[in-house]
C-alpha cells in the first residue's frame, strides 16, 4: 500500500501520513473534517 496517504486531523494540528512519513501542521480549533482534496500534485 504504499500509494496511500491519510488526511486526519486533532485539535488544533492536521496530520498528513505517507511512506512512513508524518507531516504535521497547525489548523483552526473550528475545524471538524476533512470533506474533499482539491488539488494532489503526486510529489
Amino acid at each position: 500500500m504504499d500509494n496511500v496517504a491519510y488526511l486526519s486531523n486533532d485539535s488544533r494540528f492536521t496530520s498528513f501520513k505517507c511512506k512512513g512519513e508524518t507531516i504535521r501542521f497547525k489548523t483552526s480549533p473550528s475545524l471538524e473534517c476533512y470533506t474533499d482534496s482539491k488539488e494532489w500534485d503526486n510529489g
